[in-house]
């Protein structure tokens, strides 16, 4: 996934991605992260990554629909209940979250721009297991 350039200006993200989605056992069941890129102006060659699950995407979807109008944009993925695990259907969930995300970036004016970097700057309770020692 390439990264989409969007808002410009001193600390706005100018692009965003998911380039991919991390699977792990969490208090013994399954979950899955979605690892959020997004590069920032006025720090040079910055790139900032968050992980975020679903459950924490479809949070901040409820509150951004409630909070900015919308103009059509911003269809956010629906809520799957059976074979969530499957691997075709991750990588599906985390294209349409990709998309979802550039189109807030793009298209939700000043006030969702801010949401969706406090969103993805706030820190998660639960994150992946990090490979470094």
């Amino acid at each position: 996934a390439s990264l989409l350039h969007g808002r410009s200006g001193e600390g706005m993200a100018r692009s965003i991605r998911i380039p991919e989605a991390v699977s792990e056992l969490v208090n013994g069941k399954h979950a899955t992260f979605y690892r959020i890129e997004y590069e920032e102006d006025g720090v040079p060659d910055s790139l900032v990554s968050a992980n975020k699950r679903y459950s924490e995407l479809l949070e901040f979807n409820n509150v951004f629909k409630k909070n900015v109008k919308s103009q059509g944009f911003f269809e956010f993925p629906p809520k799957r209940l059976f074979r969530n695990n499957d691997p075709g259907f991750i990588e599906r969930r985390r294209q349409d979250l990709e998309d979802y995300l550039q189109e807030v970036l793009i298209h939700s004016g000043n006030a969702g721009f801010v949401m969706l970097m406090d969103f993805l700057k706030s820190d998660s309770s639960s994150k992946p297991s990090s490979s470094e020692d």
